[in-house]
């Protein structure tokens, strides 16, 4: 068959446009690619985005346990006010406690020998003490202390039991030695600090600060407040009363009244007023 230079010519055409539609059919198919490509890379970028949102999100979450943290420091038990409080209320209570025992020593002790050695006025003591160092070294009636001095000696009234050293008489109480007022019918070999010597139609006696010795072959025994002494100054604590338009001074179950002795005043125990 013979082709004539015409057809020749299309068909050298016909393969051009096919060869350039493959390579514009493949660059096409490229491009579309690298399009891809790119929107892939955008979608990472947005999802480096999210990841950095999430690490922020990570951040967040690291000041809610750094809150937790601090709310739970404010609220460990004994940080807030409330726990203090309590802890205050906790060591009042116990300190009333403690008061409130020592309290019920001495009041068991005081029912028990109220009326025996006192004649019903033990409270009219408070003050004996604070005429001289006892008091400074904290010791007055009603003190509990855990060891009494060591060169105390042991005294026995009506099957008693008390403890005596320097003027101080003591008393036991479970562990403890409570301070007492000199119990009538003590008998000790030595008085007191600073005592005076005083005359009433009895006898002689020793005042020393409101308690009231008489000397006999054993020593010096406690008496009752002598009627008819006079003295120049009242013990340390006495307590004003009134009684039938009166006045008096009460202390150690003595009622002191008070005269005029030229420019100066005395008082004289007088019996115990109606």
């Amino acid at each position: 068959m013979r082709i004539n230079n015409n057809m020749k010519r299309f068909f050298i055409l016909a393969i051009i446009f096919f060869t350039l539609g493959v390579f514009v059919t493949v660059d096409t198919f490229a491009r579309g690619r690298g399009g891809a490509s790119g929107k892939g890379g955008a979608g990472r970028g947005r999802g480096y985005s999210n990841y950095r949102g999430a690490a922020s999100g990570n951040q967040g979450y690291g000041s809610i346990r750094g809150s937790q943290r601090t709310y739970q420091s404010q609220n460990r038990p004994g940080n807030n006010q409330a726990d203090k409080n309590s802890i205050y209320d906790r060591q009042g209570q116990r300190q009333d406690t403690a008061q409130d025992m020592q309290r019920r020593r001495v009041n068991n002790w005081k029912n028990n020998h109220y009326n025996r050695y006192y004649h019903g006025y033990y409270n009219s003591w408070y003050g004996y003490y604070s005429g001289w160092g006892a008091f400074a070294a904290g010791l007055f009636i009603g003190a509990a202390i855990t060891n009494i001095p060591s060169n105390s000696s042991t005294v026995y009234v009506a099957g008693d039991t008390f403890y005596y050293s320097g003027g101080v008489y003591y008393v036991q109480q479970d562990k403890e030695y409570i301070v007492v007022p000199p119990p009538v019918d003590a008998v000790v070999v030595s008085l007191p600090p600073s005592c005076n010597v005083v005359n009433a139609n009895t006898g002689q006696f020793y005042d020393c600060g409101g308690g009231f010795y008489q000397q006999i072959s054993e020593g010096y025994r406690v008496v009752d407040p002598p009627v008819g002494v006079t003295v120049m100054s009242l013990p340390y604590g006495a307590q004003k009363t009134d009684v039938g338009g009166n006045t008096y001074f009460l202390f150690a179950g003595a009622y002191y009244q008070p005269f005029y002795s030229g420019n100066s005043v005395i008082y004289k125990i007088v019996p115990v007023p109606a």
